[in-house]
């Protein structure tokens, strides 16, 4: 009975299918899992164990949405929620709050006067004026406006000296709120507020009254004064919260009106210019969405010229698209299901989107129908995407490339080629153009394929790129996005609430391709009422991000204390972990590489506290409040443990609330740094007296994001309900699950960051190991697992077995561990023992290694090896 080893190293090749497992001649063999669930495959082999989601507010009237990206720059993208008849927008983690006015003029003057056409303001209402040109003076301040009329008001100020007005500028209303009572439902005073019943708002800088950080409707709204509901309607009882001291406002969530149906949102088509996202679907006549600001939007039917062929019902077209030429193109009517047009091409450099005028001028507007590929079927356009190289027009029945007269050149009135690259046929949800290959889902929403130049036929062809992990797909595929970064993956919601990704390379280039299946922490009931122990992602989106990974949105349902809950999402940030290497002074004796590893250790503890592992996560980050007030704090001495310092704020920050709390310095990059401080006494809002826990490193000024402020009562967590138990991450490790109390939960012990969200489980398991034996391959023979050396990186928390339900938690030893921080990832080779039992061959004859991550901390990984002892001799092998 020998012993052998069975080494996986690469995990690449994803999740394969069930069809897969006995293909252990199969290239793909060696570098796939039969299950890879909340990992992700890396193009380098590793797998990793997906960030968490974070919270950012609930859909409107918490109603399913559907998600529309919108680009304009590399600092200027957006998500869009829509939901039935209603458009809101997200940017920098955030909803779009506030209406923006657009300032056409202001004078210089004493005071100035703003001419504004659309203001609607009032006067003693205050405003913020941002985005000036010319007068650059004016922006980021609020001011009051002190005369009206139409289309101008002036406000309080002296603008005499400003210098010109270029431009850009806009104006945007801040409602202070003057008082809250303590009753039920509470009453809010905001002089000269606007908002109408239903109107969503958020509350911020309430304090103690705990009513920040959540979505609420505006009730029994009079001139100055209106109450609050939740989103079911509840009022809001305030009779119990802290009173009200000063310096709260509330901000109106922006929102427009748009024409679409819950039931067509699924099937909108888009293409964006600059600020301008065309919108297409069947039973809408075609739609701009245009963009003047960040909270001032328009979107509806507008004017084409020359022949308009979109002029009525059955003649609205389902697609939409742009090509390399400057056309804009539409496709496939109720009507004209087969029929392609083309705007006019640009002229001098001006474009003509709308302008269908015919002719025979090559700039002219284009009509064209495809011919059918088989005699009496109809071959309707589902969506028009492109490459590189051509465009591309995807059909119920094929996919075809579109060109003029030669590939790669325009089509023109007088030169169109619709070439077929296959007779498979596609389903309606938009493809994923990737360079010079283009993915799409099959007709019938469970293949993936590619379409791509194959060298060996000197031809186009499509792919099947899910043939290998096709069980992944069988539910149904609804949407493709993807997310560019670290790594690149394609995401596909299925149908039943979960999603999967993949990677991919072309094989000519570095061939790898690999899949893999998530779900979002949280319950939610599916379609026959059952509950299930995953959230529901209706609709995923990507924002472009100018220095770093693509942000992946989620629009998401779950059932939370029996009630159904609709929110938007982001996908948490990818931690870069220090790597003790780099951490060498050449200090090249013990003492120095203690002083290495524990500047290693500060900068790891730093990188612990801003993962998020949870889902539906809120995430509290003590350094947050400098960084917004733009504050530094000096300590007075380096401090040593009990002695007292005066901290020194440089501008007013500290309150008298904040005895107790405690100030920490955050470690650098390099891991130097630190200190901590508990505030005994409160001298004025610049000064308070503190006892010190851990020395300071200097008494240099802490930089604004430089210090944390903590927090032992975490508020804002209404969204999750009364009674609801969520984990709690605190200070980079696992904390006592708490329950949600009144919106807020409270901890054991303050921290500096702290991570309330939904848990999910990773779980990675190895196919059927086969290390051989005497008379050849161990796939059914009786095998026992000895021992299993298995390399992570950076990862902590893990447990490890032969299956699911046997499994034993990985404990890691690490030198210089400190008892008031979480465990340091490690990365390495662990060398376990396991006491395995026998496979038996007329039970289950499979051995394989499983491995799961149900704690919120990282984990990462590089390889298994696996050591196996085969009994050869009981069973004779065929």
């Amino acid at each position: 009975m020998p012993i052998a080893n069975e080494l996986i190293s690469n995990f690449s090749g994803g999740e394969i299918s069930p069809l897969m497992h006995g293909r252990i001649d199969a290239p793909i063999y060696k570098k796939s899992v039969a299950k890879m669930e909340n990992f992700i495959a890396t193009p380098q082999g590793p797998v990793q164990y997906r960030n968490g989601s974070v919270f950012v507010t609930n859909t409107r009237l918490n109603q399913p949405a559907f998600l529309l990206p919108f680009n304009f720059s590399d600092q200027q993208t957006y998500v869009v929620e829509c939901t039935p008849l209603k458009m809101r927008f997200y940017t920098n983690n955030a909803i779009v709050t506030g209406n923006d006015t657009l300032i056409s003029a202001i004078t210089n003057a004493n005071p100035g006067s703003v001419t504004d056409t659309a203001h609607g303001y009032s006067t003693g209402d205050v405003v913020t004026i941002n985005n000036v040109q010319g007068m650059t003076q004016l922006n980021g301040n609020n001011y009051t406006i002190t005369k009206i009329d139409a289309n101008t008001y002036t406000i309080g100020v002296d603008t005499t000296a400003y210098g010109t007005y270029t431009g850009s500028g806009k104006a945007t209303q801040v409602v202070g709120i003057s008082a809250i009572t303590n009753a039920n439902p509470g009453v809010i005073t905001a002089t000269h507020h606007q908002y109408s019943n239903g109107d969503a708002v958020f509350l911020v800088g309430t304090g103690s009254m705990l009513l920040d950080g959540q979505q609420y409707l505006v009730a029994n709204a009079t001139a100055n004064t209106f109450t609050l509901t939740d989103l079911f309607g509840n009022a809001i009882n305030t009779t119990a919260l802290a009173v009200y001291a000063s310096g709260a406002v509330a901000q109106r969530i922006y929102e427009i009106t748009s024409s679409y149906l819950a039931a067509d949102l699924p099937n909108l088509q888009y293409a964006q210019s600059a600020d301008v996202l065309y919108i297409t679907n069947q039973n809408y006549a075609p739609n701009k969405l245009i963009r003047n600001s960040n909270a001032n939007w328009t979107v509806g039917t507008f004017t084409r010229t020359g022949t308009d062929p979109f002029g009525s019902a059955g003649n609205w077209p389902r697609s939409v698209q742009f090509d390399s030429s400057g056309r804009l193109w539409y496709g496939g009517t109720i009507n004209f299901s087969q029929t392609l047009w083309g705007s006019s091409a640009p002229s001098s450099g001006t474009t003509a989107f709308d302008d269908f005028t015919l002719g025979t001028a090559a700039t002219n507007s284009v009509i064209f129908t495809l011919a059918p590929l088989f005699s009496g079927k109809v071959d309707y356009i589902e969506w028009i995407s492109n490459t590189n190289n051509f465009m591309v027009i995807g059909t119920f029945a094929s996919v075809r490339s579109l060109w003029g007269s030669a590939q790669g050149s325009p089509v023109t009135p007088s030169a169109v080629n619709a070439q077929p690259a296959n007779t498979i046929g596609c389903s309606y949800d938009l493809p994923l153009a990737n360079g010079d290959t283009l993915f799409f889902i099959q007709r019938g929403g469970q293949r993936v394929r590619s379409l791509e130049y194959d060298f060996y036929i000197q031809g186009l062809t499509t792919k099947d790129q899910i043939i290998a992990a096709d069980h992944l797909s069988q539910v149904g595929l609804v949407q493709i996005v993807q997310q560019r970064g670290y790594p690149d993956i394609m995401w596909f919601p299925r149908t039943d609430g979960k999603f999967l990704g993949f990677i991919y390379s072309r094989p000519e280039i570095e061939p790898y391709a690999g899949w893999f299946r998530g779900y979002l922490g949280g319950q939610s009931v599916n379609a026959n009422g059952v509950m299930q122990n995953f959230a529901f992602v209706n609709a995923m989106a990507v924002s472009p991000r100018n220095n770093t990974t693509d942000q992946l949105w989620f629009a998401v349902t779950r059932t939370i204390n029996g009630q159904t809950i609709n929110s938007v999402e982001y996908g948490a940030d990818y931690q870069q972990f220090p790597n003790f290497r780099d951490f060498y002074s050449g200090v090249s004796t013990a003492l120095g590489n203690a002083a290495d590893l524990t500047r290693f250790n500060n900068a790891m503890f730093e990188i612990q506290k801003q993962s998020i592992y949870l889902d539906m996560a809120i995430f509290y980050d003590g350094s947050a409040l400098g960084l917004s007030k733009g504050v530094s704090i000096t300590p007075s001495a380096v401090g040593v443990i009990g002695s007292s310092v005066t901290l020194t704020a440089s501008a007013a920050i500290f309150t008298a609330s904040m005895v107790g709390q405690q100030i920490h310095g955050k470690y650098d990059v390099n891991g130097n740094g630190g200190g901590i401080v508990i505030i005994t006494g409160f001298t004025d809002s610049q000064h308070v007296t503190a006892t010190v826990y851990v020395p300071f490193a200097n008494t240099n000024a802490m930089t604004p994001g430089n210090w944390y402020l903590t927090a032992t009562v975490l508020n804002g967590l209404s969204y999750f309900g009364n009674g609801q138990t969520v984990a709690v991450v605190a200070d980079g490790g696992p904390a006592v699950n708490a329950v949600v109390s009144n919106g807020s939960i409270t901890l054991q012990a303050p921290a500096t960051t702290v991570v309330v969200g939904f848990p999910y489980i990773g779980a990675l398991e190895t196919l059927n190991l086969d290390v051989g034996g005497k008379s050849g391959t161990a796939q059914s023979k009786p095998r026992i697992l000895v021992k299993a050396a298995i390399r992570f990186l950076n990862s902590v928390g893990m447990s490890f077995g032969t299956d699911y339900y046997t499994q034993s938690q990985l404990t890691i030893r690490q030198a210089n561990f400190q008892t008031d921080r979480p465990t340091v990832p490690f990365t390495g080779i662990d060398m376990v023992q396991y006491a395995d039992s026998w496979t038996q061959q007329d039970e289950d004859p499979e051995k394989k290694i499983v491995i799961i991550q149900s704690l919120p901390l990282p984990c990462t990984v590089s390889g298994i090896d696996g050591y196996i002892q085969t009994s050869d001799d009981q069973y004779n092998t065929v």
